[in-house]
């Protein structure tokens, strides 16, 4: 019994160490990713000077801004054998796919996106439909 009880605290001091080192490992990344974002809004700070900069152009927001895209291809299906029926079916499919995407607020979404991954070096979305 005294066993079952070392090995339960052994376990939880194992995965509670693991917790900490993670924990401290995305506080370095937050801080990174939070200087990321404090260039792209023109942040007054330089790199390698303890002096704040007098006068600021944001080029990194302009060169970022100037590369976003909100164009969002159509969708496109192709019967891998054509019949007509299969095409139909093609074109049924593409109907559907294009009335969701006219009904979500995919534009935003993309928008956001296009900036983020430039910002931050990535970015993740889960759609559900």
């Amino acid at each position: 019994m005294k066993t079952e009880t070392t090995s339960k605290e052994a376990r939880l001091q194992f995965f509670s160490e693991l917790y900490e080192r993670a924990r401290s490992a995305a506080l370095l990344l937050y801080g990174e990713l939070d200087r990321h974002f404090a260039q792209y809004k023109g942040s007054r700070e330089i790199d390698g000077s303890s002096e704040e900069a007098l006068t600021v152009r944001n080029i990194t927001y302009e060169m970022i801004e100037s590369q976003i895209s909100s164009e969002i291809p159509m969708p496109k299906v192709d019967a891998d054998l054509y019949s007509k029926s299969r095409d139909n079916n093609a074109r049924s499919i593409e109907l559907l796919l294009a009335s969701q995407r006219d009904r979500l607020p995919f534009e935003r979404m993309n928008d956001i996106d296009e900036r983020y991954t430039y910002i931050y070096g990535g970015s993740v979305w889960l759609v559900e439909w």
